[in-house]
Protein backbone atom coordinates (compact mmCIF):
# COMPACT_ATOMS: atom_id res chain seq x y z
CA UNK A 1 0.00 0.00 0.00
CA UNK A 2 1.64 3.55 -0.94
CA UNK A 3 0.36 6.57 -0.22
CA UNK A 4 1.63 10.56 -0.46
CA UNK A 5 1.96 12.54 2.72
CA UNK A 6 0.47 16.09 2.60
CA UNK A 7 1.79 19.59 4.04
CA UNK A 8 -0.31 21.43 5.42
CA UNK A 9 0.18 24.39 7.14
CA UNK A 10 -2.42 27.26 7.92
CA UNK A 11 -1.08 30.94 8.22
CA UNK A 12 -3.77 33.08 10.24
CA UNK A 13 -4.14 36.74 10.77
CA UNK A 14 -4.12 36.14 14.50
CA UNK A 15 -0.66 34.15 15.89
CA UNK A 16 -1.86 31.14 14.46
CA UNK A 17 1.43 29.87 12.07
CA UNK A 18 2.62 32.35 12.33
CA UNK A 19 6.82 31.13 12.34
CA UNK A 20 6.38 29.06 8.94
CA UNK A 21 7.78 32.60 6.87
CA UNK A 22 11.06 32.89 6.19
CA UNK A 23 10.46 36.15 7.80
CA UNK A 24 7.72 37.60 10.50
CA UNK A 25 6.75 41.18 11.03
CA UNK A 26 5.25 41.73 14.71
CA UNK A 27 4.58 45.77 16.34
CA UNK A 28 6.84 46.43 18.99
CA UNK A 29 6.27 50.32 20.21
CA UNK A 30 4.13 50.94 17.02
CA UNK A 31 6.95 50.65 14.85
CA UNK A 32 6.85 47.39 12.45
CA UNK A 33 9.99 45.03 13.16
CA UNK A 34 11.29 41.93 11.15
CA UNK A 35 11.50 38.54 12.69
CA UNK A 36 13.17 35.14 11.74
CA UNK A 37 10.73 32.40 10.88
CA UNK A 38 10.90 28.84 10.22
CA UNK A 39 11.18 29.20 6.44
CA UNK A 40 7.86 27.06 5.14
CA UNK A 41 6.36 29.50 3.04
CA UNK A 42 8.90 31.65 0.97
CA UNK A 43 6.93 35.06 1.91
CA UNK A 44 6.63 37.38 4.66
CA UNK A 45 3.69 37.61 6.70
CA UNK A 46 1.81 40.06 8.61
CA UNK A 47 -0.85 39.40 11.12
CA UNK A 48 -3.56 41.87 12.13
CA UNK A 49 -3.71 43.33 9.17
CA UNK A 50 -7.13 45.04 9.81
CA UNK A 51 -6.70 45.92 13.74
CA UNK A 52 -3.54 47.52 13.87
CA UNK A 53 -3.59 51.02 12.50
CA UNK A 54 0.57 51.43 11.80
CA UNK A 55 0.58 47.93 10.29
CA UNK A 56 -0.38 49.39 6.47
CA UNK A 57 2.20 51.60 6.63
CA UNK A 58 4.92 49.47 8.69
CA UNK A 59 4.40 47.13 6.14
CA UNK A 60 5.35 49.12 3.13
CA UNK A 61 8.28 50.47 4.95
CA UNK A 62 9.65 47.49 5.70
CA UNK A 63 8.87 45.45 2.27
CA UNK A 64 10.70 48.04 0.91
CA UNK A 65 13.67 46.40 2.05
CA UNK A 66 12.68 42.76 2.01
CA UNK A 67 12.72 40.62 -1.05
CA UNK A 68 9.82 39.07 -2.49
CA UNK A 69 5.84 39.45 -1.38
CA UNK A 70 4.07 39.68 2.02
CA UNK A 71 1.00 37.64 2.82
CA UNK A 72 -0.55 40.86 4.79
CA UNK A 73 -3.66 38.75 6.89
CA UNK A 74 -6.77 40.27 8.72
CA UNK A 75 -7.86 38.56 11.89
CA UNK A 76 -10.60 36.12 11.58
CA UNK A 77 -8.45 35.46 8.15
CA UNK A 78 -6.31 32.72 7.25
CA UNK A 79 -4.16 30.81 4.44
CA UNK A 80 -4.23 27.42 4.20
CA UNK A 81 -1.67 25.61 2.39
CA UNK A 82 -1.02 21.60 1.31
CA UNK A 83 1.53 20.57 -0.48
CA UNK A 84 1.87 23.27 -3.51
CA UNK A 85 -1.55 25.09 -3.27
CA UNK A 86 -3.15 27.31 -1.40
CA UNK A 87 -7.16 29.15 -0.73
CA UNK A 88 -7.82 31.92 1.69
CA UNK A 89 -10.40 30.79 4.43
CA UNK A 90 -12.47 33.51 6.68
CA UNK A 91 -14.30 33.09 9.67
CA UNK A 92 -15.98 36.40 9.39
CA UNK A 93 -17.40 37.61 5.82
CA UNK A 94 -15.44 40.77 6.40
CA UNK A 95 -12.19 39.13 7.11
CA UNK A 96 -9.18 39.59 4.13
CA UNK A 97 -6.01 39.41 3.49
CA UNK A 98 -3.49 40.93 0.41
CA UNK A 99 -0.09 39.81 -1.47
CA UNK A 100 2.02 42.91 -1.30
CA UNK A 101 4.94 44.06 -3.14
CA UNK A 102 7.23 46.21 -4.48
CA UNK A 103 7.93 46.29 -8.57
CA UNK A 104 10.02 48.54 -10.37
CA UNK A 105 9.43 51.27 -7.95
CA UNK A 106 5.31 50.86 -6.90
CA UNK A 107 4.12 49.37 -4.47
CA UNK A 108 1.06 47.08 -5.00
CA UNK A 109 -1.61 45.68 -2.87
CA UNK A 110 -3.29 43.02 -4.26
CA UNK A 111 -6.68 41.32 -2.61
CA UNK A 112 -6.42 37.62 -2.71
CA UNK A 113 -10.05 35.96 -3.09
CA UNK A 114 -12.09 33.81 -0.79
CA UNK A 115 -11.62 30.30 -2.09
CA UNK A 116 -13.16 26.63 -1.86
CA UNK A 117 -11.11 25.67 -3.86
CA UNK A 118 -7.07 25.07 -4.32
CA UNK A 119 -4.85 27.66 -6.50
CA UNK A 120 -1.24 26.94 -7.28
CA UNK A 121 1.01 28.13 -4.71
CA UNK A 122 3.35 29.68 -7.29
CA UNK A 123 0.81 31.86 -8.35
CA UNK A 124 0.59 33.62 -4.75
CA UNK A 125 4.49 34.12 -4.54
CA UNK A 126 4.84 35.53 -7.95
CA UNK A 127 5.33 39.42 -8.51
Amino acid sequence: MSYKAKKIVAIGGGEIGRAGYPVETTTIDREIIRLTGLGFIPATHSPHYDVEKDRRAGLKKVMRKTPGIALAIDNCAAIEFVNDTYRLITSKPRAKAYKTYWKKGHYHEEKLPKQKTFKPLADLLAK
